[in-house]
């Protein structure tokens, strides 16, 4: 899976093919981003959050994880 980003900032993350996009001007940052194991919680929950995925009351990582993963 990759990730890209457009000019304007908005990230687009798990795009199976990112040629499509790098086509017309997004650039495939898969290299660039942050595995989420690396991330503390905090940074996970701010992940989630500006992605709009709702974690609920889950406070393990593994947990927070599985959640935006699925997402």
């Amino acid at each position: 899976m990759a990730t890209v980003q457009h000019p304007s900032g908005t990230i687009i993350w798990r795009v199976e093919d990112p040629a499509p996009y790098v086509s017309v001007g997004w650039e495939d940052i898969t290299s660039k981003s942050t595995p989420l194991e690396k991330m503390t919680i905090a940074q996970l929950r701010d992940f989630a959050d500006e992605r709009g995925i709702d974690l609920g009351d889950v406070t393990k990582k593994a947990d927070i994880i599985s959640i935006i993963r699925e997402a």
